[in-house]
C-alpha cells in the first residue's frame, strides 16, 4: 500500500520536473531566437539596446509559451500513439 502511494508520489513529481523543465528550454530557446532577431535588426529600430529589451518582452512570452504548448501537444500526441500501439 505504502510502496504504491510512494511510487505514484515519485511519478508526479518527475512528471511536474519534466513540465518545468520542458517550460523553462521553451522560454529561453524564445529568448535566444528573439535576441538573435534583435542583433539581426528584424525587431525594428535599435536604439539604446530598445530591441534586446523588445526580445525580452515580447518575443520571449509569446514565442516561449507556443513552444511550450507545442511541445505539450507533441509529447501528447506520442503518448497517445503510443498507448493506441500497447492497446492493439
Amino acid at each position: 500500500m505504502h510502496s504504491d502511494v510512494l511510487r505514484y508520489g515519485l511519478l508526479s513529481g518527475l512528471r511536474v520536473l519534466m513540465l518545468a523543465a520542458l517550460l523553462a528550454a521553451s522560454l529561453g530557446t524564445a529568448l535566444a531566437v528573439g535576441l538573435v532577431l534583435a542583433r539581426m535588426g528584424q525587431l525594428g529600430t535599435c536604439q539604446d539596446g530598445a530591441c534586446e529589451l523588445a526580445a525580452a518582452v515580447y518575443v520571449m512570452p509569446i514565442g516561449g509559451v507556443v513552444l511550450y504548448y507545442a511541445a505539450l501537444f507533441a509529447l501528447s500526441r506520442f503518448a497517445r500513439s503510443r498507448r493506441s500501439r500497447t492497446d492493439a
